[in-house]
């Protein structure tokens, strides 16, 4: 059986250009350039403060 891998879409909350990643922590849709990809978290998350929604 195959693995479906699930599909963002939507905007990044922070400049607007297609999203790649949803942070794990407040659930934010965020382009690579917005995302932490060791943390798995955006950039807001990282720095300790809420993504803004």
């Amino acid at each position: 059986m195959e693995a479906r891998k699930m599909k963002v879409t939507g905007l990044c909350v922070y400049c607007g250009k297609p999203a790649t990643h949803t942070c794990s922590l407040c659930g934010a849709l965020v382009c690579d350039m917005h995302y932490n990809a060791d943390k798995g978290i955006c950039i807001a998350c990282a720095q300790g403060k809420k993504a803004k929604k």
